[in-house]
């Protein structure tokens, strides 16, 4: 059933662009932002239309899997919860090149409450995506160059930390979608979720549940926003810091199921190795990436590659004050 309503879809927006002369590339760009599923290790169950799962960090990307890990800034999109462990102010950056010329970049800022403030940490973001330029047709016979897609996201969001290891957080996201400089809509969604970590702090779990509220709209074509519910572990595999190994597996409205999980090795607090996986139905990734920290200033690199599909590159850095 999901299939179909993303051809139903799919074919609205042929019939529409289509009569405009435009292409299989242009319609590509429009399609793919409505009813693709997403590509890569980069979360489940959001169609790419809403890109919300692009606007990630490097780190996440790389293991697959996050929404167990509290760590701060780089986890508020997986688990606003992770803001909890946010002990410090910090400032982060990331870029994506994903793919068809098409590029994300995003901007995280995370400051702790002052002693006795009920939330543990506050995280806000800005990201934007671009999907190029395309050539469209004019009823005149005319070619001209306009943006495919133009996206924003602004969220703000909330952890705090409670007894017995346990950690609440919540955040609200705007986001804005523009087609062609001229199909325009937006949104406000809400993601809640909860951490809880062993008493050695071996053992963590999370859980979960991103993207609720309403879809977008361009012309007569309604693009969902299919809420994900999420289930993580991350484990200090033997109690060493230094390895630690994540699981999440994820169920969406539309019905799809999402399992990954990933591995990162650490050494000397300066080099981290990471590797990742991602299944479900409809796509397959695997990924990977490296760390480097030097003082309060760390480097993040991650590549995924879906099965089947060119792979896309990402980078953040990550100062801490």
């Amino acid at each position: 059933m999901n299939g179909l309503n993303r051809k139903n879809r799919m074919d609205s927006l042929k019939a529409h662009f289509g009569s405009a002369g435009m292409g299989l590339g242009a319609v590509f760009f429009l399609v793919a932002a409505t009813v693709s599923p997403c590509l890569g290790a980069d979360g489940a169950g959001v169609e790419t239309g809403e890109m919300l799962s692009l606007f990630s960090p490097a780190r996440p990307a790389a293991l697959s899997a996050f929404t167990a890990v509290g760590s701060g800034i780089s986890g508020m999109s997986f688990n606003p919860a992770a803001l909890a462990s946010q002990k410090s102010p910090a400032v982060s950056g990331t870029y994506l090149d994903w793919i068809e010329d098409s590029r994300v970049g995003e901007l995280r800022v995370a400051l702790p409450c002052p002693v006795g403030c009920p939330v543990g940490a506050l995280g806000a973001s800005f990201g934007a995506f671009q999907a190029g330029d395309i050539e469209v047709e004019e009823e005149s016979g005319l070619v001209d160059k306009k943006p495919a897609q133009d996206d924003y996201l602004v969220s703000l969001g909330f952890g705090s930390g409670l007894p017995m290891g346990v950690s609440l957080g919540g955040a609200v996201k705007w986001y804005r979608s523009t087609l062609l400089s001229q199909f325009t809509d937006s949104t406000v969604l809400a993601d809640a979720g909860m951490m809880w970590r062993s008493p050695g702090r071996d053992l963590a779990l999370g859980v979960a549940l991103k993207n609720m509220g309403r879809g977008l709209k361009y012309l007569d074509t309604r693009v969902p926003f299919h809420s994900v519910l999420t289930a993580g572990v991350s484990w200090n595999v033997f109690s060493l810091e230094s390895l630690l190994a994540v699981a999440d597996i994820s169920f969406s409205r539309d019905e799809q199921r999402f399992v990954s999980g990933g591995v990162e090795w650490e050494l000397f607090r300066m080099l981290a190795l990471r590797c990742g996986t991602l299944s479900s139905e409809y796509m397959q990734t695997v990924s990977g990436g490296v760390g480097l920290r030097y003082g309060k200033i760390q480097f993040d690199y991650a590549m995924v590659i879906p099965k089947g599909l060119a792979h896309t590159s990402r980078a953040s850095l990550t100062l801490w004050m």
